[in-house]
């Protein structure tokens, strides 16, 4: 009996972009490279979920308020250190790190009126006998908004690329969580 594979966004992604690179990295298990943009986003991504934390969340206005992470030195610690264990520490990077993590706030961080965070990080594994598959991803922050019956599932971006067309058309991570939104929350929009 063959092992069942479990798949993810980022790994089906892979093998559509380059088989090659797919079998290096899940069957080979060959160590890939990092580079400043990886680093960046992983520094972004840990800060933005220190703050979704409710014992944090008051950190929020003091940033938006002063414009930047140094306005709360523990979460610029945490940024710069993460960075340096990547490797990638510098100061553009850093700055890079600071504004990204303010257009993540700005952005409707905590969710519209009515909106509720319980679970930041979802994990889902969806498994399927026809056809068969198993998907497993985690969703960055799901806001709940019970009242209108609707989810809406938010991922951080900081690359510095944009979404090419056919990724806007055709994105297999938000397909991903539509599946896991219809299974997690079957009765919401």
């Amino acid at each position: 009996m063959s092992e069942k594979i479990r798949l993810s966004a980022s790994k089906i992604k892979t093998l559509e972009s380059c088989a090659w690179k797919y079998w290096c990295t899940y069957h080979l298990s060959l160590p890939r490279s990092s580079n400043d943009g990886a680093a960046r986003g992983t520094a972004c991504h840990l800060a933005l979920e220190v703050l979704l934390n409710p014992r944090h969340r008051h950190k929020i206005d003091t940033i938006l308020k002063s414009n930047t992470i140094e306005s709360v030195p523990s979460l610029a610690k945490l940024v710069q250190k993460n960075l340096c264990q990547s490797g990638y520490y510098s100061e553009e990077n850093y700055v890079m790190c600071d504004e990204m993590i303010l257009v993540g706030l700005r952005c409707d961080f905590l969710g519209k009126e009515g909106g509720e965070i319980n679970e930041p990080e979802k994990e889902f594994l969806i498994e399927n006998e026809d056809p068969e598959y198993r998907l497993l991803g985690y969703m960055d922050k799901p806001v709940e908004y019970k009242e209108d019956s609707e989810v809406v599932i938010v991922d951080y971006k900081s690359s510095k690329q944009k979404f090419s067309k056919s990724e806007q058309e055709f994105n297999i991570q938000a397909l991903s969580y539509i599946l896991a939104a219809k299974k997690v929350w079957p009765d919401i929009k």
